[in-house]
């Protein structure tokens, strides 16, 4: 009986055992040739294998997030940074060379990763991409805060993340030398005021210090605004106001507070407020539609938000981010600043001030100058001033009266 062995073409017989045997090939040869075989398929399986780990090699590369590059919006919404990064951040002042290592990256590098921002989990170190570069951050420069942080890069450009979006800080230009400030933070009317009174150093040796009470300085700022609401607020008001009339404002306005809607915050916005902003080189003023008091961080785009509404006694002539008043022989004039979201108006001393050594005498100065905030904030049109401010062809206002009834002091 014979068999043609099947892709061999090779023929089977049968010996007289009974043992199949392929005619002219010895069992020997047979065997060589199924070792062979055998061989060759544990070749294919094992080239098969490595392809198929290449293949998922090549896709967990792929599904790996990569930076993303730059744009106006961040892929993703960063969290506020967690409390417990006071920890790390005395661990990196305490570091002379300080260098993420992987569990720190492991904690930051979700914070960090935005925009243009990378963290290498190989290396720790942090880079930026600018211009199809790569710059290297310090990271002992890193600072974080409730929103976002803060970064160095090796020339020294300071970078803030706050959440939304990333932005180069630039030293701000403040010619301010706070002596003495004092801070105020009252609920007056419904209404949180955040404000301060600030002494600065340009006044020193004659004065070092000024004060009130902080209740009476919250409401002289509440009605400073006000004041200038009543002429450049959306609602077109006429005559004088009354106080009936700032009785309403504060409680519009601290219905806008406690809602947060824009539709209450239209109601009490101040438009065409001329400031300069220390960020940017020089005096040059804009205007701007404020929002006082607004704490939110979605504020529309045309709107100036302003959480602390500071207002600073200057020597004016020392003063760089201020409007001299021409044809005014005192030396007066006065500054409106922005920094961030903070309002300063710097009010230069009357030469009289300096003249006299009787802390009584000099406090009606400064009385007047404080009055003469709302008037500053409405006249003020960027450009210059000419003559002299209200109180020192009127005298004192009920303003003015008000804030000497009201502990302010003056201390030499």
């Amino acid at each position: 009986m014979r068999t043609r062995c099947r892709g061999l073409g090779i023929e089977w017989g049968r010996r007289k055992r009974g043992n199949k045997y392929c005619r002219g090939q010895s069992n020997t040869l047979l065997l060589q040739k199924e070792v062979v075989m055998k061989k060759y398929i544990v070749l294919v399986l094992f080239l098969m294998l490595v392809a198929c780990s290449s293949s998922q090699i090549t896709a967990t590369k792929t599904a790996t997030p990569i930076p993303p590059s730059f744009t106006s919006t961040p892929s993703e919404t960063i969290e506020p940074i967690p409390q417990e990064y006071n920890d790390l951040q005395e661990k990196i002042a305490q570091t002379d060379n300080f260098i993420l290592n992987e569990g720190m990256i492991e904690q930051v590098a979700p914070y960090l990763v935005v925009e243009r921002i990378s963290v290498s989990k190989q290396t720790g170190e942090i880079t930026l991409q600018q211009d199809d570069q790569e710059i290297s951050l310090d990271p002992k420069s890193l600072s974080f805060n409730e929103t976002g942080f803060t970064i160095k890069t090796i020339e020294g450009k300071t970078l803030s993340w706050n959440g939304k979006e990333l932005k180069e800080l630039k030293p701000a230009e403040s010619d301010l030398r706070i002596g003495y400030e004092q801070e105020v933070n009252e609920t007056y009317m419904g209404v949180v005021i955040n404000a301060s009174l600030i002494t600065d150093l340009s006044l020193d040796p004659t004065i070092k210090k000024i004060t009130m009470n902080d209740r009476a300085y919250a409401e002289f700022i509440a009605r400073s605004v006000f004041k200038v609401w009543w002429t450049k607020g959306n609602e077109k008001q006429s005559g004088s106001p009354k106080e009936e009339d700032f009785k309403n404002f504060m409680t519009l306005w601290s219905t806008a507070q406690n809602s947060g809607l824009e539709e209450g915050w239209r109601k009490v916005q101040v438009n065409e407020v001329w400031a300069n902003d220390v960020q940017t080189e020089g005096y040059d003023q804009d205007p701007y539609t404020m929002w006082f008091g607004y704490e939110g961080d979605d504020a529309p785009q045309d709107v100036k938000p302003i959480s602390k509404f500071s207002i600073a006694i200057v020597k004016a002539n020392k003063m760089k981010n201020i409007t001299m008043f021409s044809n005014n022989e005192h030396n007066e004039g006065a500054g409106t600043n922005l920094d961030e979201r903070s309002l300063v108006i710097s009010y230069g001393a009357t030469g009289l001030i300096f003249s006299v050594k009787d802390p009584e005498i000099q406090k009606f100065g400064i009385a007047g100058h404080l009055s003469d905030t709302s008037w500053w904030l409405k006249i003020n049109n960027g450009g210059g001033h000419s003559g002299y401010n209200p109180t020192s062809n009127r005298g004192l206002d009920d303003t003015a009266k008000k804030l000497l009834t009201n502990g302010l002091k003056v201390y030499r």
